[in-house]
């Protein structure tokens, strides 16, 4: 009998730990009305700064939301533009398939700092 309500306990135990959580779905979230000013996302101006002479950036953030991101403007016809992508494929490479290869992980911001980027995006989600 010890045996059953012991195990009883765990299994308990272990089902409200793990699925005792409940999250906000989308459907919950439009039944409530929750909507945004346009100006809460999107700037009335745009004060683009100069990185480079090829690249200007903007920065928007609104901590009441929250959201934040980072703009680029890059002009591809700079002639001191250089771009570097990691992992450097050769011309054979790109045409087999990518799925068989693996590759060392390393973040953006060591990235940057070992090619000297003015800016770095980490694209690894468009691939």
């Amino acid at each position: 009998m010890n045996k059953i309500i012991f195990h009883f306990f765990i299994f308990t135990t272990i089902s409200f730990t793990f699925f005792a959580c409940t999250t906000l779905s989308l459907d919950k979230a439009k039944d409530e009305n929750i909507s945004y000013r346009e100006s809460d996302y999107i700037p009335e101006c745009f004060d683009w700064k100069k990185a480079d002479e090829a690249i200007e950036y903007f920065i928007f953030e609104n901590k009441d939301i929250p959201i934040r991101y980072i703009m680029a403007k890059i002009d591809l016809t700079a002639e001191q533009l250089k771009l570097c992508y990691y992992p450097a494929f050769d011309n054979e490479e790109l045409s087999e398939s990518r799925e068989k290869q693996y590759y060392k992980d390393i973040s953006v911001k060591k990235f940057s700092k070992g090619n000297e980027c003015t800016i770095a995006i980490n694209a690894t989600q468009f691939l």
